[in-house]
């Protein structure tokens, strides 16, 4: 694998390299972090991954200092202080807001668990009464169908991190849940409430155990020298991040598997469905459930990049059978994908099972199918106070994941363009992940220009907005993918090409155009407004290899994969 990418993706390469040489205290690096036969190197290879990524390219990252060590061993004497008051609370709210809730009863269903992030809370439009509601966006299609069949549970931390939490984004989370519990159909649990006094027992322990594991590591003079061999300083640069890794990060995942143990064994799930399967809380539940013997479903959330570590690990580091309780990469028992490009990437490039991944389709784009009849330009239009005749432009923005520089460019580019074109209106819909500095950024930017752009935020309705524009910029969002389902031209603006961006290519793909100048971004979107036959006549083809089929039974097919792990009936046939 490392032959195919090491010209796309130095810092992949570089990872693999770090992570499978010999050392000389022991096998190697993954080895090395081996603890209760699992290896929690597969808890911080995707953020490793991306941290290379950005040293190596010259980019700001976040230093791990002499402080946050310092911070963190202040914190873990605090920690059950912390999480007795936290579970107070928890169990506060939810009894304060009982009456209302969304009560948990004893079922005879089958109870299948889902992880309800919070990002994912927002107003949902119905598939088929186009009404709208709280729910999760991500799964709410699919619930819907499921809750006939089993009893359905959503589960998903409130503040569990290793590096504290912000104010601010407590109390929004603590907002979404009393909202959870009060208006949603499905019950919804902190992660947290099954915390235990125990847990902080396990931390402790693996706290001194991997602490003596990185004065080993930290003296083997093998893995200085290949830390070494990008330059001295990004070589500090690369021990620093791995000791906070020893010292901060796994010990933590220790108590996270144990307070998902104690979780899946109090709650007897038949299955536990997941999205974002690298995150460290979904991990740490794969790891549990396969402990005790529970299958895990994993609902592919967004592209598959095969530059990046979190799918594409070498076939030897990845266990055949992937119920068993091993020290492999911690990979579901089933993932359904999108289409049969991203199974075909999960079985070949990488060491899935053939058997272990399955083309569902996106149960997301369900509601494309039936966009015309939930849908309606002219109500959209005339809610904003849009001239029905204006050409509109989307822009789908990820400032979160870009640099200040890159994010600058972008704005300059894209509010200059439409500034000079005529009858046209510009929406910016903001990524559910950016935080309220970027959008102040963009307020300020929209004003200093004196330009009339319409700015939504990360919960507006995607398909509403790809339903009524003329046109969609973006980056390397998924709402490319949703834009070519629903026949709508793309342009995809990169100002900063060198670093690969996306898993998809949508421009050799046929489906878009790419920009890569600022000055060239008004001519293209004149020229795809006023027709882009040059683009359609791919879409067909790249719907049925990313998506498979805009049907409207995504969401049938995924139900029916569940049904089937479950052993409730046959179903989950790609037909």
């Amino acid at each position: 694998m490392v032959s195919q990418m090491s010209n796309q993706n130095a810092p992949l390469e570089y990872t693999i390299a770090i992570t499978t040489s010999r050392l000389d205290c022991c096998r190697n690096l993954v080895e090395s972090t081996v603890y209760d036969e699992t290896a929690m190197w597969w808890f911080v290879d995707t953020e490793f991954d991306g941290f290379l990524s950005r040293v190596l390219n010259e980019r700001p990252s976040r230093e791990v200092r002499l402080r946050s060590l310092v911070m963190y061993e202040v914190y873990r004497r605090l920690v059950p202080f912390l999480r007795a008051l936290q579970t107070i609370l928890i169990r506060s709210i939810l009894f304060l807001y009982k009456k209302t809730g969304a009560r948990r009863t004893e079922s005879t269903l089958r109870k299948i668990m889902f992880t309800a992030q919070n990002i994912e809370w927002r107003p949902v439009r119905d598939n088929d009464t186009g009404q709208i509601r709280m729910s999760d966006a991500f799964f709410d299609s699919t619930m819907k169908n499921l809750a006939r069949e089993c009893e359905c549970m959503g589960v998903y931390p409130l503040w569990t991190s290793y590096r504290g939490v912000a104010i601010s984004r407590l109390i929004r989370n603590l907002k979404i849940l009393i909202e959870k519990w009060t208006n949603w159909y499905v019950p919804h649990i902190p992660f947290e409430l099954y915390w235990s006094p125990a847990t902080t027992r396990t931390e402790r322990e693996a706290h001194a155990y991997f602490l003596r594991k990185w004065r080993q590591l930290g003296n083997d003079r093998t893995f200085k020298k290949i830390c070494l061999q990008k330059g001295a300083t990004i070589g500090r640069r690369i021990e620093n991040q791995v000791e906070y890794y020893f010292r901060v990060t796994f010990p933590s995942v220790a108590s996270y598997i144990d307070i998902a143990e104690r979780m899946i064994e109090k709650e007897k799930p038949r299955l536990v469905m997941i999205q974002n399967e690298n995150g460290l809380f979904e991990r740490c539940l794969v790891v549990a459930c396969r402990r005790l013997g529970v299958p895990t479903l994993a609902v592919q959330h967004g592209d598959i990049d095969p530059y990046r570590s979190g799918y594409m690990c070498m076939r030897d580091q990845m266990s055949a059978d992937v119920s068993e309780r091993s020290r492999s990469f911690p990979i579901p028992n089933m993932t359904a994908v999108f289409g049969p490009y991203y199974r075909d990437l999960l079985t070949r490039l990488c060491g899935y099972p053939e058997n272990a991944v399955v083309v569902t389709g996106q149960p997301r784009c369900d509601r494309l199918f039936s966009a015309k009849k939930i849908y309606s330009r002219e109500s959209f239009l005339e809610r904003h106070g849009i001239v029905s005749s204006n050409k509109v432009i989307l822009w789908t923005t990820q400032c979160h994941v870009l640099g200040v520089e890159e994010n600058s460019r972008n704005l300059k580019a894209v509010i200059s363009a439409i500034r000079e074109m005529k009858d046209t209106t510009l929406i910016i819909k903001e990524h559910p992940g950016e935080r309220g500095r970027y959008r102040t950024m963009i307020e300020r930017y929209l004003h200093e220009q004196n330009v009339d752009a319409i700015l939504l935020s990360g919960n507006a309705d995607t398909y509403e907005l790809l339903f009524t524009c003329n046109l969609l910029v973006t980056k390397y969002s998924t709402t490319a993918m949703e834009a070519v389902a629903m026949g709508r031209p793309v342009i995809i603006l990169d100002l900063n090409s060198k670093v690969a961006s996306a898993a998809i290519d949508y421009v050799e793909e046929g489906v878009a155009l790419g920009v890569h100048e600022e000055n060239a971004l008004r001519p293209a979107i004149e020229r795809l407004v006023s027709g882009d036959t040059e683009l359609s006549s791919s879409r067909k083809r790249f719907v049925k290899k990313y998506l498979y089929r805009i049907d409207g039974k995504a969401s049938e097919r995924l139900i029916g994969l569940v049904c089937q792990m479950i052993g409730i009936n046959q179903g989950a046939r790609e037909d």
